[in-house]
């Protein structure tokens, strides 16, 4: 099965936070009007529109854009000879824009999945097969009997390193007919498949097995639609092949996502009937699951996967729940157990050094907490805690000229007019290219000159890349300061603690729409705004009005005293902001926990790393606005449980 070039052109459109708004003209040039009109015709699909702009368009230094969007557009409708040479033409009129690797690319896929094999292999040049893709792509049309063998293990090494790569899952058929993967190899990677969800790689793996050995169509429908079921049928039924064995684990795993205990009842009754190595990840993934839902009998659990926790994740939750169990010699025994690789990621390298301390083991704790002390994230800021440093200082750099800026400003032209003309997400691509040749140093003028025009995501942007030469003042700027404070004094919040929300919600883009439906520098929902609308009274509101600045602040930041209010702490107000408040009570303990445990054993990856960066960002906010410091660590502070705490206001999002 191939996806359609719509596919990868709407996952590149979702790559961004910001999305792309109908942009209407005046007062414009002749040519930002035509841009604007193509823009346009790209967003609703308009072909005929942008063949005539593309007809029209003069001599610009961004003809190039409404040429890319119809040859685009034209690859959704066919594919042919004439379209390959108006792509090779592209990038003859254009050699400069940073539009053609995309082109080349979109047209590739488009000609491999509209099955025009003969001439995707044709079209394919030498740096095409750079990306890994497109390699991929023309492997599973060429990989043959007479293949070199260097070319077959090549095929090979891609499909089992890249799992979650579609045209990679591809080789499958082609490496299971030359019978370049041993029995174990296949069983294994249709075994992850399942587990980790990738129902097109595990369907192709099963589709490419002996037909004796490959289940039914109606043997998957029943383990999704009722695991129990399948569970107790499969094993009183049928013969324990490799192919139910697989299907059984599967189902283990769905009926341990609803109910861990359960699903341990079931397999201490039946594990016995698999070899170690499937028992053991059977237990496994009861454990995962169980830590995912913060039972403390996962550990247990974990005790009896002995040999199966071959994967990251469980590992991670092994730690994770142990160190929320406060088994400190059990953590620092299970980062030991990791591939240096993962034991060097600095959060195990924090957690082992909080272990060594509270092993009375302060020698060994310290050298790794100095270590990730010279970095200011959040296990940074808490080491320097940890060892009681000062607040992190950075000199600041020399002052930018105006010769230095008028110098760069030409490089970084391209992506200024697109977003004045407000045509995204290509003003951000734009600008992103442009820097990549940067100096660090130049990277501080991009910065500059980003904020001079209040373009304040790139402006962040810029100054990480800036190194040595970083500024505070551009790394975490304050606009909408006088509007913002008035409104944090208003609401007795704390006003780094706003603006460290903010520049990770929305990096202080007022009109920031998200995939999901945020909206404005704080990203509220349209269900949350109603609720606030109606808590505060305010009348005729209509959720456009969230992306409004002075309804957006006034909105959030009454969310977030209600949080503040009901959750008693801002770490866990932050988590409810990110994750609804009710999910946050699920994840308290039963007494009074370590704030930094509680952070690190949240369940949702996303809402994990969003907190750390948040509190980070506050510390950071803090240092900037002059204010007294607060040590990470107590920022965050002991973490109440529920009984402490408000109940959810009913009908609240």
């Amino acid at each position: 099965m191939r996806h359609s070039l719509r596919v990868f052109l709407v996952f590149l459109s979702t790559l961004f936070i910001v999305l792309p708004p109908i942009v209407y003209a005046d007062n414009l040039s002749i040519q930002d009007k035509l841009l604007i009109k193509a823009y346009n015709a790209h967003q609703k699909d308009q072909i005929k529109v942008l063949r005539s702009v593309v007809n029209q368009m003069p001599e610009d230094e961004l003809a190039d854009y409404p040429r890319y969007w119809y040859l685009t557009a034209a690859m959704n409708q066919t594919v042919n000879a004439d379209l390959v040479h108006q792509v090779q033409q592209f990038k003859s009129d254009f050699p400069q824009s940073p539009l053609n690797n995309n082109l080349r690319s979109a047209l590739l896929y488009a000609l491999f999945n509209s099955h025009e094999d003969t001439l995707f292999l044709n079209t394919l040049e030498a740096p095409d097969l750079n990306n890994v893709n497109v390699l991929c792509a023309k492997l599973s049309l060429t990989l043959s009997p007479t293949s070199p063998d260097k070319t077959i293990k090549q095929a090979k090494n891609l499909w089992l390193d890249n799992p979650d790569n579609h045209f990679c899952t591809l080789l499958v058929t082609p490496l299971t007919a030359l019978s370049a993967l041993s029995h174990e190899e296949l069983w294994q990677a249709l075994s992850h498949a399942l587990h980790n969800h990738q129902d097109n790689r595990a369907q192709l793996i099963n589709q490419s097995l002996p037909h004796a050995l490959q289940w039914r169509d109606k043997e998957w429908r029943n383990v999704n639609n009722d695991p129990q079921r399948f569970l107790n049928k499969t094993l009183a039924e049928q013969h324990l092949d490799d192919t139910h064995i697989i299907l059984i684990l599967y189902a283990l795993q769905l009926v341990a996502k609803d109910d861990a205990l359960e699903a341990s009842r079931w397999w201490q009754n039946h594990a016995g009937q698999f070899s170690p190595y499937y028992r053991d990840w059977g237990w496994a993934e009861i454990a995962y699951q169980g830590a995912l839902k913060l039972n403390p009998q996962a550990l247990e659990w974990f005790h009896r996967a002995k040999e199966g926790i071959n994967e990251e994740h469980y590992r991670a939750w092994h730690v994770r729940i142990a160190l929320r169990n406060e088994r400190w010699l059990e953590a620092l025994e299970t980062i030991n157990s990791m591939p240096m690789k993962e034991q060097k990621l600095r959060l195990w390298q924090y957690w082992k050094a909080q272990a060594f301390n509270h092993l009375n083991q302060a020698e060994n704790a310290k050298p790794i907490l100095e270590s990730l002390s010279k970095e200011a994230d959040f296990y940074g800021l808490l080491s320097r805690d940890e060892l009681a440093l000062l607040p992190p200082t950075q000199p600041e750099p020399a002052a930018v000229t105006e010769s230095e800026i008028s110098q760069l400003t030409p490089k970084l032209q391209r992506a200024i007019r697109l977003h004045r003309l407000n045509i995204k997400p290509m003003d951000r691509i734009e600008w992103n290219t442009a820097n990549q040749s940067l100096t660090a140093r130049e990277h501080l003028v991009a910065a500059h000159v980003a904020q001079q025009i209040a373009w304040f995501d790139r402006s962040i942007f810029s100054a990480s890349q800036a190194g040595s030469q970083q500024d505070l003042t551009l790394s975490y700027p304050t606009p909408f300061q006088p509007k913002l404070e008035e409104t944090v004094k208003k609401r007795h919040l704390d006003e780094a603690w706003v603006y460290g929300l903010i520049r990770q919600e929305s990096q202080f883009a007022p009109q920031a729409l998200s995939r999901t439906g945020a909206q404005g520098l704080m990203q509220i929902m349209p269900l949350t705004a109603r609720w606030i609308a109606k808590h505060l009274s305010l009348k005729r509101f209509l959720p456009d009005q969230t992306t409004e600045l002075e309804t957006n602040l006034n909105l959030g930041t009454y969310y977030l005293q209600h949080l503040l209010e009901q959750l008693n702490t801002p770490a866990l107000a932050t988590a409810g902001y990110n994750a609804g408040p009710r999910r946050v009570k699920q994840w308290l303990g039963t007494k009074p926990m370590d704030g930094i445990v509680f952070v690190e054993t949240i369940p949702f990856n996303e809402t994990r790393d969003y907190v750390k960066r948040v509190m980070a960002n506050t510390v950071l906010y803090s240092q900037r606005l002059n204010k007294p410091y607060i040590p990470l660590k107590e920022r965050i502070g002991t973490i109440p449980t529920i009984d402490n705490l408000q109940p959810t206001h009913l009908g609240e999002p």
